[in-house]
């Protein structure tokens, strides 16, 4: 299999502790990397570049770590840039001149929202901080993909078991407590083994470009919502919607959609964008 030697940055992540395992499983050595000391993982802070000189020869990279909270990267756009935005784009030039294939996974926050299944050749039009910030990585990226020696993934909303909003979700409603989903938020599932799937197949077959990984339609947090509550058998009648404030969750104005376009990775890869509702149903499940 290729990558025999996979480095993945933030290891500490959700997205990135999958990473670690899924690649191992397939026989990979994976060496992992994160910001906080005394860990079984390679120490690397994005914005010290002197901590990225003990990194290992590997053959390929897949960047997971940085400022992923949207609120926080509105509050401090200065500090997000330098994680966001310099460290990654220095820290991609630099593994992918020591030889490395690199894959940066970037977000459909590069877009506004306001149409469905955006293409992957729009122009970017971000709409909040943090996507802004990938909007400029993926273009700090373009010099690796141009010499076929990177690609960006641009991902929705990845789910696991253990995600947060669905955890307090749960927690609340099987107290009796009341939940206050979004109604005006879109989002685009897709679990965390779908993910993966599309990550191992543009490494192994070493495919530089944008691609995307995304449900088939988008759906809302008032929908999940309602999933939580029909699994666990909780009242329906604890949902009690509420409207999102731009300003106050990070962006500058509501996106009304968060799908990506996936016609190139189904004809190409053979990989079908899976259901909103399927995703939400398999994550509970597990």
């Amino acid at each position: 299999m290729w990558p025999k030697r996979l480095l993945v940055v933030g290891a500490d992540g959700a997205l990135g502790r999958a990473a670690c395992a899924h690649f191992s499983a397939l026989g990979a050595t994976v060496i992992g990397t994160t910001r906080r000391r005394n860990s079984d993982h390679h120490f690397l802070d994005l914005t010290v570049p002197a901590s990225w000189e003990i990194l290992p020869e590997v053959d390929a990279v897949v960047i997971c770590a940085g400022v992923t909270s949207i609120v926080d990267c509105a509050q401090d756009p200065a500090g997000a840039m330098q994680v966001n935005v310099r460290g990654t784009v220095g820290l991609a030039w630099q593994m992918a001149a020591q030889g490395a294939f690199v894959l940066y996974l970037s977000s459909n926050q590069v877009f506004d929202g306001s149409i469905a299944r955006r293409g992957r050749d729009s122009a970017p039009c971000p709409v909040s901080e943090y996507g802004r910030n990938k909007a400029l990585a993926e273009a700090g990226m373009r010099h690796l993909i141009d010499r076929n020696t990177g690609a960006v993934l641009r991902l929705t909303k990845v789910m696991t078991p253990g995600t947060a909003i669905i955890q307090s979700w749960r927690r609340d409603l099987k107290a009796g407590r009341r939940i206050g989903p979004f109604s005006n938020l879109p989002l685009a599932p897709i679990s965390v083994d779908f993910a993966l799937e599309t990550i191992e197949t543009i490494l192994s077959d070493r495919q530089s470009g944008v691609f995307h990984a995304s449900s088939h339609e988008d759906s809302s947090y008032l929908s999940l919502a309602h999933v939580v509550a029909e699994h666990d058998g909780a009242d329906p009648g604890l949902i009690r919607p509420i409207e999102a404030v731009p300003g106050s969750i990070g962006f500058d104005s509501m996106p009304r959609f968060s799908s990506l376009d996936m016609q190139v990775e189904m004809s190409e890869f053979d990989l079908q964008p899976p259901s909103a509702k399927d995703v939400f149903r398999s994550v509970l499940a597990a």
